[in-house]
């Protein structure tokens, strides 16, 4: 009787450390929240957390901000660029990045470019591509136009940035859609 009771609180204690284990690493699916950048940096919509976003760009020159919630290292990424209603293999086109902070000069505000570091170096424009023009490099570099494309950058509480994206196709419509992911990475 004694052996059974040892096995049954060994059969016990093992079932909770392994839910004890599991919890934290459950991942929970969350659908990218839509929104529509805007041609004018004033009125770009406001992104106040961190997680995905499906953008979509109405005009070929247009902005996003993310205000951070809290002061720490934030990591970004682009992703998936296509055009209107179409996917990323039948889509035909290219987009630069530019990372943008406000800077007030003399009362007058207005958006600083930044450099930021990036797979294949320093560069103060990422550049993206469409998944039917991309021609995958030997050695990445800053310049190269790829399928994704993240930074990292510290902010301080409340703290913008602007991500203003300039989309090139061949095709007429200047309508664009990409992921934009961000993620909290250290304080």
């Amino acid at each position: 009787m004694k052996r059974i009771k040892k096995l049954l609180c060994a059969v016990a204690f093992m079932l909770a450390a392994c839910i004890l284990v599991a919890e934290p690493l459950q991942l929970t699916a969350q659908a990218a929240t839509s929104t529509t950048a805007n041609a004018n940096w004033k009125k770009a919509p406001n992104l106040k957390k961190t997680g995905a976003y499906a953008v979509t760009a109405r005009t070929d020159d247009t902005y996003i901000r993310f205000v951070a919630p809290t002061s720490g290292v934030y990591k970004f990424t682009i992703s998936n660029l296509h055009a209107y209603k179409k996917s990323s293999k039948t889509s035909y086109g290219y987009a630069s990045m530019l990372v943008q902070r406000p800077v007030k000069r003399s009362n007058v505000t207005k958006l600083s470019t930044q450099t930021v570091s990036t797979a294949g170096g320093r560069t103060s424009a990422l550049h993206l591509s469409t998944q039917g023009m991309y021609t995958k490099p030997k050695k990445v570099t800053a310049t190269d136009f790829l399928l994704t494309r993240s930074f990292s950058m510290r902010l301080t509480k409340g703290q913008s940035v602007y991500l203003r994206s300039k989309y090139v196709t061949p095709i007429k419509s200047k309508i664009s859609q990409y992921n934009f992911t961000v993620t909290r990475t250290a304080k």
